[in-house]
């Protein structure tokens, strides 16, 4: 079927990067009981949802287990306490982890086991791991709600550097029963890590959901795992750490690098991939949330150092990409001083009912990482609704307008970089193509009934996108 093919440029919208400081509705820092015990591989604090349209703020403590407070949407607390989380006499020690389940309960992993908090912030249950003899010598992720309420936790064991060189001991998935905390079942993944350079004390495992299961990211490799636990595979693409993920409503399963997003089709190949960012923060995505507008909201943060050798201001940056990736819409920049300083955290994010963004996590109370540690939470109005501009005849020069599907346009992009053509939800419908700045014929499938976006990104950053309308 051939379609005739409109280019809409007078009427057709883009959406204009944009670039501020963030006004915020509130910021408040609440005390700790004991200061927390901060590891490379444990994020120590945690900004969750209460169904009440209140914020769970959870934080690491060394001797006593997790602090839990719950905040209202003033920033008031409505009660702040302790809640022991131990094993055979072993606080929550190194290597914490928090995440949050469909219904708001508190997720908790550590080297000595797992642990779930209810609403309340007391203990639903507890699970120990068995004795490694190290704490140290064991790394896992956080738990992951599936698809049937139950979660997904990956441990992975490892021995001491013998000669600089550690040794990994095994790795295995295992799904959590809710209700009880016990084995559903229990997946070595070990051999599909044998002979590879898996034994290096790096990032702990990350995961992810997927339409039929779920994805295991370890040491830059990633790992297919079923619903049901059974046969893993391997997969051949290397996607580098990964540092954070989502799985969107719609079921996209979109991950975080250092700088980029990338979303994953089921076999794990990536299909869209967002521009490379650069923020006022100088660290790369620590979460990623979903706001009300089906938007995907990343966070950055760093240390913007006053001096050599100072800690510094700690810097977040939100920032806003549609559900493909293709184009970074809005950036929004907030320091947390003069109250609050860099303190080694991940910042974690939430939406609020009001659609605000809730950012949360452990800071310093004094410059040069000195002072008490506290819990600082930000309230952060949602980004404005996307602005729109009418874009000029020829943007990237399309002939024949009207054009055929299954026929070609011809593109005079303005400069050299990456070609792609885009739906509106942003999934890809040709191959994007390396272009050097001059001609190009792009051949065009059969395209249903719509408006389609063709877009250029350049390696400098830049971006022209046309609208077309496909009749």
């Amino acid at each position: 079927m051939r379609t005739q093919l409109l280019l809409a440029s007078l009427l057709a919208t883009t959406l204009l990067p944009s670039r501020t400081q963030a006004q915020t509705t509130w910021i408040q820092n609440y005390p700790m009981t004991q200061s927390p015990f901060w590891d490379k591989d444990g994020r120590f604090s945690f900004v969750g949802k209460h169904p009440s349209g209140d914020f769970l703020l959870v934080s690491n403590q060394v001797q006593n287990g997790v602090q839990v407070q719950r905040i209202d949407a003033q920033g008031n607390t409505v009660w702040s306490k302790v809640t022991p989380i131990v094993r055979s006499g072993r606080a929550v020690y190194p290597n914490v982890k928090f995440s949050q389940d469909a219904q708001g309960n508190i997720l908790i992993t550590h080297p000595n086991g797992l642990a779930k908090l209810n609403l309340n912030g007391d203990t639903a249950w507890t699970r120990p791991f068995a004795p490694t003899g190290d704490p140290n010598g064991t790394i896992a992720s956080i738990m992951l709600s599936g698809p049937d309420d139950n979660y997904l936790v990956v441990r992975q064991l490892y021995t001491e550097p013998v000669a600089g060189t550690p040794m990994l001991l095994e790795v295995r998935a295992r799904k959590i029963d809710a209700a009880t905390g016990q084995d559903i079942w229990n997946t070595d993944l070990t051999p599909l890590l044998t002979g590879t350079n898996y034994g290096s004390y790096g990032p702990w495992p990350k995961l992810a959901r997927r339409s039929s299961g779920y994805f295991v990211f370890i040491n830059g490799s990633t790992i297919s795992l079923p619903e049901n636990g059974s046969a893993p595979t391997m997969s051949a693409n290397t996607l580098g750490n990964i540092s954070t993920t989502l799985y969107t409503r719609v079921g996209t399963t979109i991950v975080a690098g250092s700088s980029q997003l990338r979303v994953l089709n089921d076999q794990g190949n990536v299909v869209a991939t967002s521009p490379s960012v650069s923020t006022s923060a100088t660290g790369g995505f620590t979460a990623l949330t979903e706001d009300t507008q089906g938007r995907i909201i990343g966070v950055m943060e760093g240390e913007n150092s006053t001096a050599p050798g100072q800690g510094g201001d700690y810097v977040m940056s939100l920032l806003r990409f549609p559900s493909g990736l293709q184009l970074l819409e809005n950036t929004l920049d907030l320091r947390l001083t003069p109250t609050a300083f860099v303190g080694g955290s991940q910042f974690s994010v939430t939406v609020a009912p009001d659609g605000q963004y809730a950012l949360g996590g452990a800071t310093y109370t004094a410059r040069s990482r000195g002072g008490s540690r506290q819990m600082t939470l930000a309230l952060v109005p949602a980004f404005a609704p996307l602005a729109t501009k009418a874009l000029a005849t020829g943007t990237l020069g399309l002939y024949p307008n009207p054009g055929a599907a299954q026929g070609s346009v011809t593109v005079h992009p303005p400069a050299a970089g990456t070609l792609g053509l885009y739906d509106l939800l942003g999934r890809p419908c040709l191959p994007a193509q390396t272009v050097t700045g001059s001609a190009v014929i792009l051949p065009l499938p059969e395209l249903a009934a719509g408006v389609y976006v063709l877009r250029l990104n350049s390696p400098d950053g830049r971006n022209w996108t046309d609208r077309l309308t496909v009749q």
